[in-house]
């Protein structure tokens, strides 16, 4: 799975190919990217992605940083998934397994040391993980977000999500 792949390659490189660049750690993240790509054309993208591109065009915010942002907040909610709330025909036992092959992969023991990490990684790289520290924080900033979300790709997450639970989610990282 090229996920699989592309998970360690960015966990292994991303922090010294920002703060010490070099030709095996920026290979290393082409290997990754070119991974991600491949895994985002079979399988599409999530609900961080659905509430980025409203991020990236109405806030200004660079596409990684506003992907990242919500990565350990929805990580926590997927883990969640009841039968109720699985979209179309994906299996919950199958969406289980791949949120916890994503946790080993990141080295961690559950979601939530897998938040954690995800967050002192973004630190560590300097990406915010807080939308206030990026200007968004006001009741319409937050509702800008949700109505312009893309419907598409916040269908692909595996949790169905209400706009309560959205609203919740971006509270948590206000």
């Amino acid at each position: 799975d090229y996920s699989a792949e592309a998970i360690p390659l960015i966990m292994n490189n991303l922090y010294s190919a920002v703060t010490n660049p070099g030709e095996e750690n920026r290979r290393n993240m082409s290997r990754a990217a070119n991974f991600a790509g491949k895994a985002i054309n079979l399988t599409k993208t999530t609900a961080p992605h659905a509430l980025s591109y409203s991020m990236t065009s109405f806030f200004g915010i660079s596409h990684g940083q506003a992907v990242s942002i919500t990565l350990g907040e929805f990580l926590e909610y997927n883990n969640e998934i009841n039968e109720e709330e699985v979209w179309g025909n994906k299996n919950i036992q199958e969406i289980k397994a791949t949120i916890q092959e994503l946790v080993i992969l990141l080295g961690c023991k559950d979601v939530h040391e897998a938040k954690i990490k995800i967050k002192n990684l973004m630190e560590s790289i300097g990406l915010k993980t807080k939308l206030s520290e990026l200007k968004i924080e006001s009741v319409d900033d937050l509702k800008i977000i949700m109505d312009k979300v893309n419907l598409e790709r916040l269908h692909n997450n595996p949790r169905k999500i209400s706009r309560s639970g959205l609203e919740t989610i971006l509270r948590n990282i206000t």
